[in-house]
């Protein structure tokens, strides 16, 4: 189906999601199932096709894609720390929540500055171990 192939579409993102847990197939099926779930909202509801984006996952849940990334890149053989980044900046556009208090000006941003330092991977049986320097 070319709307799993669209680049930059949510039902892009919804098949990848799928497909790597589910298969291919099943994973189609699901984004037809998600295109006529959608068709049946517009048509009940008189409203246009709104475009969620492929980062809609990401947004509703930064936590877990943070934790995701963490783990990849743990396995990777990096550690990791994180810090929040907040900002003063008069022109952004973004508010924070409700009920944080915040001093006059400042905005917490969603991004984080990452530290990485590179970590030996765990040596086992089955790790390549590189020569030793002559």
């Amino acid at each position: 189906m070319s709307a799993a192939r669209t680049n930059g579409t949510h039902l892009q993102a919804r098949y990848k999601r799928l497909a790597g847990r589910r298969g291919p197939t099943r994973a189609l099926v699901a984004t037809e199932h998600s295109m006529l779930v959608s068709v049946w909202h517009m048509l009940t509801a008189h409203q246009p096709y709104e475009e969620l984006g492929a980062d809609y996952f990401s947004r509703i849940n930064p936590g877990l894609t943070r934790r995701r990334a963490l783990a990849q890149l743990a396995n990777l053989g990096f550690e990791v720390t994180l810090t929040p980044h907040c900002l003063t900046a008069p022109n952004n556009t973004r508010r924070p929540r409700r009920n944080v208090k915040l001093p006059p000006g400042a905005l917490c941003l969603a991004r984080t500055r990452v530290a990485t330092t590179p970590t030996a991977p765990p040596a086992g049986p089955f790790t390549r171990q590189s020569p030793a320097p002559r």
